[in-house]
């Protein structure tokens, strides 16, 4: 198994035990490309595209292949990252630490904050609130 495959196979396995309900199929291709990028360490589709270990020979069908991917609307990326959100947001949220949060307003749906339950949705129709990224 190459360095890619192996991360994407833990990855897989955090996913499969923080969002259960995620479609294998998603749960598989999300860990192989997210494994991908930490191997690039880059977001280019390009860089991704050409050491993705699938088996197609061209860089542009890989790269057709991620982005069908991205675009898919049945993988929900707020549920997919609420998990994650909930552990940062406890870790960095210990006593006597200040997070340090980041709104992007871009969407303007869910803001992801809590007093005591780190990581609380909290939905809202203000365009004011919208995501909050976390920079520890």
């Amino acid at each position: 198994m190459d360095g890619i495959a192996a991360v994407a196979s833990r990855i897989v396995e955090d996913l499969q035990e923080r969002y259960p309900n995620q479609r294998k199929t998603q749960r598989d291709k999300l860990g192989l490309l997210v494994a991908t990028m930490l191997e690039v360490r880059s977001a280019n589709l390009m860089d991704m595209a050409a050491v993705l270990p699938r088996p197609i020979e061209r860089i542009d069908e890989r790269s057709q292949w991620i982005e069908r991917f991205m675009s898919n609307d049945l993988v929900d990326c707020d549920a997919v990252m609420a998990p994650f959100a909930r552990e940062v947001l406890a870790r960095i949220a210990s006593p006597g630490e200040r997070p340090v949060l980041s709104m992007d307003q871009s969407q303007a749906e869910t803001a992801m904050f809590g007093q005591s339950g780190a990581g609380e949705a909290i939905r809202t129709p203000d365009l004011n609130l919208g995501k909050v990224s976390l920079y520890p």
